[in-house]
């Protein structure tokens, strides 16, 4: 455990000064990320200094009460740290004051919690009774259900962020994304099982330990990745479209569903389609309102009207469409030419094709 302990503090100090002094000056610009990457790196700093506390004193050694009460003291605003670094990334900064003070509030929570525990007793130190234990279960549920608060806002947040991509982009991006749901089933796990496993004898919680600091080493890993390549821009594009365009009631003054108002954006659709512009790769929807003449935003409210989920959703179906009908047309063609052909990756061909025809493009063929 000593030797884990040890692992522990200099693997979370090099993260922390990573994120600290050697983020490139692009990204300290980004207010959103340059707050998050701060917001990580101090609880890194914390978890570091938990670490470092428990191998220089043996806390778990000398018993599990005291060790538990550091550990509660320091993991709860490591972990509240750890989620608001994401959280704030996925809400490009804008953050509320629950959000901002939920940790805060469950730090004092459970602070408060263990204070009646040991202020009701009559031991002169600190000792494993069932009431001091007891007592720190009770915080250790409140630290579990804080998790879960940021949990539940992450995955809020991450479904709105992956409806904004596929309506902004002409095929799916969960790529950009797949590290914070990856994050969030390990924040979840931690969240339901750190109320007990921080009781657990030294041999188990070893276990649990290299589960906490694989989790983290992969969610700092995903988030320098995220921030360093053309993911968080690419993001940032797709929300700023988003809010740059004119409300509903701004494009449609009375209704949306005027049938002039359908038919004129669904005419202009077909012609567009009909001169097969749709057939590029990387045609994102603006881009593609722009040559339709009309907002990005009209374009968006049609396809739905149309019913189907998003702009992504509706261009890989007329793609699709293209597709079959060149493998009816030319029977020498291989289907990676008929993929890109029609705007679609190679990689992705196979799997879209499947799912929306319920066959391989080879037995289709």
């Amino acid at each position: 455990m000593k030797e884990l302990q040890l692992v522990a503090v200099v693997l979370t100090a090099m993260m922390a000064w990573a994120l600290m002094m050697m983020l490139p000056p692009k990204v300290k610009r980004d207010s959103a990320v340059n707050r998050s990457r701060w917001l990580m790196a101090s609880g890194l700093l914390l978890l570091c200094i938990q670490f470092l506390l428990q191998y220089i004193f043996g806390f778990r050694q000398r018993g599990i009460a005291e060790a538990v009460m550091l550990n509660l003291a320091l993991l709860i605003p490591t972990s509240a740290l750890l989620a608001l670094s994401i959280f704030n990334l996925q809400r490009q900064g804008e953050l509320s004051w629950m959000h901002k003070w939920i940790g805060v509030l469950t730090w004092g929570a459970a602070m408060v919690i263990i204070g009646i525990g040991l202020l009701t007793g009559h031991e002169t130190q600190i000792q494993d009774t069932r009431r001091i234990l007891w007592t720190e279960m009770a915080a250790s549920c409140v630290f579990g259900l804080m998790q879960l608060y940021y949990a539940k806002n992450i995955i809020t947040e991450l479904k709105r962020m992956k409806h904004v991509l596929d309506d902004y982009y002409d095929r799916e991006q969960d790529g950009l994304l797949r590290w914070m749901q990856i994050s969030i089933i390990a924040m979840s796990v931690v969240a339901l099982t750190s109320p007990f496993c921080i009781f657990l004898k030294p041999q188990w919680l070893v276990l649990f330990v290299s589960f906490v600091l694989g989790s983290i080493s992969y969610i700092w890993f995903c988030f320098v990745r995220y921030v360093l390549t053309s993911a968080a821009s690419r993001m940032k594009e797709a929300e700023g479209s988003e809010r740059m365009s004119p409300s509903l009631a701004t494009e449609f003054p009375s209704s949306f569903a005027r049938e002039g108002d359908m038919q004129r954006i669904g005419a202009l659709v077909e012609k567009w389609v009909a001169q097969r512009k749709h057939l590029r790769h990387d045609i994102r929807r603006d881009d593609a309102a722009h040559e339709m003449g009309i907002p990005g935003r009209q374009l968006s409210n049609w396809v739905k009207a149309s019913g189907y989920d998003s702009y992504s959703q509706w261009i890989t179906v007329q793609r699709i469409e293209e597709a079959k009908h060149l493998i009816r047309t030319h029977r020498d063609w291989s289907i990676e030419a008929v993929a890109d052909r029609c705007g679609i990756s190679r990689q992705t061909f196979h799997r879209v094709f499947q799912e929306l025809t319920g066959t391989t493009p080879a037995k289709f063929q």
